[in-house]
């Protein structure tokens, strides 16, 4: 007996020692070294002093990522900046903070022509994607929420002041939908018994429906969206409900024989396309107007005016079709040759769009196709965009961009695909660890990729811990240092916890417990750790994904085509003329190198602004008698800035040039 108590005590003491040094780690932080690597930008920046082009003003900034970007009525810029500190493994560990994700940086207002901050304010919430909304905005205004797992804040703010003009909060996880005039605003969330909804008045919060019970809608998994100035369109499931946003009263409940694939709205009707391969037109009083059958069911449905397209799969093709949406009949077949990869684009007499494989001009009127010609960038990429420029074609895509003539004869081409460009899909290599061709990391020098064998979400459950378990013992193999850091991570951690919570449990021998206890703790502890914090960069790159597909989308503004690219010594900025060919390449900064690209994002978010007719983007600049010392990732360097380059400064080259004249070749 005194024995058994004596190993007691020996155990409560283990433990005790674990924890106390746990303790002991949140309260005080050992102080980091370091690394000042300003003299190294200072070296890069006489290295590119040749290169460098006028900045018409810079502006200092506190935070080192701008999450938005946005021209404003009366000509000024609108940023959002969040500062995405490193988070990385032992700083976190030691100081016994996760923060997924810190806190949003500020919105502000700056003047084009000076660069004058003229109002910061500063924003609530995470700068987690799922976390911050734009969801309505006016010539004088602009409506944010902000949402974690237990309230919402939604927020009218002032674009002339930066003041909040009000305030709603909601005790929920709320979500929204604002009609397509902007006046409405439908709050919808879940409560103990189910939903609720409720609406406000965009231009003064007052409130024009009490909460109702919504609970028949299936909110939880529905579509919701606008369908015109008064009415929200919600979907879900076997159900097709219109709502009157202001009232909130339903104007009309339909009932599907089979689940919803997607619900189109069109002009005064709603198209509702199902999982069955059958396709409805109704009219607003839920009455049929028509209905088409097919085998496979419609991939998508393209409303343009009054025209209605569908892309239609077979047994052996892939065929876009023109539809009567009268009658749903088809007025003309047009085989494809892959799935689509960009939005179609319609001119007066035809239409244009890139497949997988090629791009080509169909005639909208006889679903003839007049000319296609195989695209020289291809492979995995962001959808393309598609855009005529009096006599030419412009293909833009993520890695480049080709401009065509009539006949659809290469004119000039620029390809970023060899210049260290970070991609949608490093992103999401590093979200998912599935194998892809990633210039970054396989720059970097980072570990290779291999199809991962868990399922996040899966992984994550603890009910599903014990099989996870079990299937490690039959093939170990399975969880190897071949396959990506985040998801491999995920699985080690689960594996460790359940090992060792199992040695525990069925631990019967107190000696054996005794010895191991210790041991089994600081394994514990470890793990714990080393979850969260892997679980905290899979959130980063997934918010850096989304961030990727955003810059993306500001390639092409107005005439020109704005692409960010890396070389060795420098971070710089494509811009190509899209009318006449002409390209120029900035400098934006010299690069900071791995130590903070492997923590930071890499975003810049171009403006083109066509009253200025300048360029304002995110950098370091190569002025260092203007830079300010900054201290992250225990790393001296300095803040960023935003930088405005008036096209008139620019040099640029003739398409002949390239890429002869480019940085990348320097």
């Amino acid at each position: 007996m005194k024995r058994n108590l004596l190993l007691i005590i020996f155990a409560i003491v283990c433990f005790s020692s674990v924890f106390a040094q746990e303790k002991r780690n949140k309260l005080f932080e050992r102080k980091e070294t370091y690394v000042d690597i300003r003299d190294q930008l200072k070296l890069y920046v006489k290295i590119l002093d040749k290169n460098k082009t006028p900045v018409e003003w810079q502006t200092v900034v506190e935070e080192r990522e701008c999450d938005m970007a946005t021209l404003l009525p009366d000509g000024n810029y609108l940023f959002g900046l969040t500062d995405m500190t490193s988070n990385q493994w032992g700083k976190v560990a030691m100081a016994g903070k996760y923060d997924y994700f810190p806190a949003l940086g500020t919105l502000c207002k700056v003047d084009s022509k000076t660069g004058k901050v003229l109002w910061q304010y500063k924003r609530e919430g995470k700068a987690a994607y799922s976390d911050y909304h734009v969801v309505a905005a006016s010539d004088n205004a602009i409506v944010v929420q902000t949402a974690d797992k237990k309230s919402s804040s939604i927020t009218a703010i002032d674009l002339q002041t930066g003041k909040a003009q009000w305030t709603r909060k909601v005790e929920s996880n709320a979500k929204t939908c604002a009609t397509y005039d902007g006046n409405t605003l439908l709050i919808y969330y879940p409560v103990k018994t189910g939903w609720q909804y409720e609406s406000i008045s965009l231009a003064d919060n007052r409130q024009l429906t009490k909460p109702r019970d919504a609970s028949v809608f299936r909110l939880d998994s529905a579509t919701v969206e606008p369908f015109d100035d008064r009415r929200i369109l919600i979907a879900s499931g076997n159900s097709v409900v219109l709502l009157d946003a202001a009232s909130g009263e339903v104007s009309k409940n339909l009932t599907t024989a089979s689940p919803l694939s997607k619900v189109y709205p069109f002009t005064d009707r709603f198209l509702v396309a199902e999982n069955d391969g059958k396709s409805r037109m109704y009219n607003v009083a839920g009455e049929q107007i028509w209905e088409i059958f097919d085998r496979f069911a419609a991939l998508l449905y393209v409303i343009e005016g009054d025209q209605l397209y569908r892309l239609q799969p077979s047994e052996s093709d892939l065929t876009l079709q023109r539809l009567d949406a009268n009658n749903g009949t088809a007025i003309w077949n047009c085989p494809l040759d892959g799935l689509l990869y960009s939005d179609i684009f319609f001119g007066e007499n035809r239409i244009a769009f890139t497949t997988e494989n090629s791009f080509s001009v169909v005639d909208i009127q006889s679903g003839k196709m007049q000319q296609t010609v195989a695209l020289p960038i291809n492979g995995s990429r962001n959808f393309d965009k598609v855009q005529q420029r009096g006599s030419h074609w412009i293909v833009a895509q993520e890695k480049g961009v080709t401009a065509y003539s009539a006949s659809l004869q290469p004119l000039w081409n620029y390809s970023l695909t060899n210049n260290g460009i970070q991609s949608k899909n490093d992103c999401l290599a590093a979200l998912t660890g599935r194998e892809t061709e990633s210039l970054s990391q396989v720059k970097a020098g980072n570990f290779t990729y291999s199809p991962i064998k868990l399922d996040y979400s899966t992984v994550q459950s603890q009910q599903n811990a014990a099989r996870w378990h079990q299937e490690y013992n039959r093939n170990p193999s399975s969880y190897t240092r071949t396959m990506s850091q985040i998801s491999s991570q995920f699985a080690a951690n689960h594996i460790m916890i359940n090992q060792a919570m199992q040695r525990i449990e069925t631990s019967i021998n107190m000696a054996m417990m005794t010895y191991e206890m210790g041991q089994m703790g600081a394994q514990i502890g470890a793990a714990v750790a080393a979850e969260r914090q892997a679980d905290a960069d899979r959130q980063r790159n997934s918010f850096a994904y989304t961030m990727n597909e955003r810059e993306y989308k500001t390639t092409v503004q107005d005439k020109y085509y704005i692409r960010r690219f890396e070389t060795g010594k420098s971070v710089n900025l494509l811009v190509v003329n899209l009318d006449t060919g002409a390209w120029a390449e900035l400098v934006l900064s010299p690069r900071e190198g791995a130590i903070f690209e492997s923590q930071m994002l890499k975003t810049c978010v171009p403006v083109y602004n066509s009253q200025t007719d300048a360029i304002v983007v995110m950098g370091l600049g190569l002025d260092t008698g203007k830079w300010q010392e900054m201290q992250k990732n225990r790393t001296t360097t300095v803040k960023s800035s935003l930088l405005s380059f008036r096209i008139a400064d620019i040099k640029f080259h003739d398409r002949t040039e390239y890429p002869e004249l480019s940085i990348t070749k320097k």
